[in-house]
Order: C-alpha cells, then sequence, then structure tokens
C-alpha cells in the first residue's frame, strides 16, 4: 500500500519525514546555540545516530505497526462477532504465548550476523539483517513478558505486578531491564522453566 502510493503521488513520505525531523533538530540546536545551551558534539552525534536508526529500521517498524492494527481491529470486531455468532469467542491469555522455538535459532543466528558480517551502513544487507534482528528481539520480549505474566498467575501474584512490569521496562530508557526481559524470552523458548514451575508448585 505504501509503494503504491509512493509511486502514486511520487512522494516518499517516509525521506519527507525524516528530513522534517532533522530539519527540526537543527532548528533546535540553533536555538540552543543562541542561548547558549549548545549541546555537546557526542550528544549531537547520538542524536543523529538515533535518526538514523529509525530511518533503517522504518521497514521493521511498519510491520509492528500493521501487526498492531490488525490486532486493533480485531479487538473492536470481536463484540459484533461475538453479537451474530453462537460460539464463544474467547481471546487467548497472553501468559500462554507459547512462539515457535525455531525462533530462537533464528535469533542467534541473526544475532551472529550481526556481529560478525561487516558491512556498510547503507547497504541492504546491513539494512536486511538490522530489520530483521530487530523483529525478532521484539519477538524475544514479547515471549518474556509472557512468562512474566506466567509465573505471576502462578504464583498468585497481584495481577497489577505483571503489567507494572511491563509499563515500566517500556518506559524507563534502561536497556538492562529489556535485556533481561529478553533473557527470560530465551530461557522461555529454550528450556522447561515452564514445566518446572508447575512441579514446584
Amino acid at each position: 500500500m505504501y509503494a503504491a502510493s509512493v509511486l502514486i503521488t511520487d512522494v516518499n513520505y517516509i525521506e519527507e519525514s525524516m528530513n522534517i525531523l532533522e530539519g527540526s533538530i537543527e532548528n533546535s540546536i540553533g536555538i540552543m546555540d543562541t542561548f547558549g545551551q549548545a549541546p555537546t558534539e557526542q550528544v549531537k552525534k547520538q542524536v543523529y545516530e538515533s535518526i538514523d536508526m529509525m530511518n533503517t529500521l522504518m521497514p521493521s517498524l511498519f510491520v509492528l505497526m500493521s501487526v498492531i492494527m490488525v490486532l486493533l481491529i480485531l479487538f473492536a470486531a470481536h463484540p459484533i462477532v461475538k453479537r451474530f455468532s453462537d460460539k464463544a469467542l474467547k481471546w487467548p491469555h497472553f501468559r500462554d504465548l507459547r512462539l515457535p522455538k525455531s525462533l530462537l535459532w533464528y535469533y542467534l543466528i541473526t544475532m551472529l550476523l550481526a556481529l560478525f558480517v561487516n558491512t556498510d551502513k547503507n547497504s541492504f544487507v546491513y539494512m536486511a539483517i538490522t530489520n530483521l534482528f530487530f523483529i525478532l528481539q521484539f519477538f524475544i520480549l514479547l515471549q518474556g513478558y509472557s512468562l512474566i505474566f506466567y509465573i505471576a498467575h502462578v504464583k498468585s501474584w497481584v495481577k497489577a505486578i505483571p503489567v507494572l512490569i511491563v509499563v515500566f521496562s517500556l518506559l524507563l530508557p534502561i536497556p538492562i531491564i529489556t535485556t533481561a526481559v529478553r533473557f527470560l524470552g530465551i530461557i522461555d523458548l529454550g528450556f522447561p522453566f515452564r514445566e518446572t514451575i508447575k512441579k514446584k508448585e
């Protein structure tokens, strides 16, 4: 759909948006310079690197946005379907989410490629590996959150606890938290961790 709109309108909305964003940042830096509050070169470098990364990850962001939109549509249509259907429709519990174990192998292979394959940042290979790694990280993170909800259910925690963990891990810019959640996702995919928890209960 996006490609069709680009062909029809002859406007690359992503590129235009990134140009506008870069222009806004440059204007902000200029204003800060005027007031003697200019950011350091390191901060500027980090900002521009973040913009470049956003540009690189745009395909993945589109995929994730599409998935979220589909889920929202299904959620919105659920009451209508339920009204006109005789079958009882029920959403599966998030804590029961079990992604394919092969996802872990894809994740590890992509991680190795990202570490050892030296490619130019403007190349297709770099973009493909980066986007694939980002999407796989997202699903591993999702599996980690599912495990947290599962543990909370088995241990009879207050329902707000896993929700707060998810909210804080997403809102607080602390990489170690999301890394820990991804580690839980890896454990959940690679080992019979849930069965062990059940046996202990």
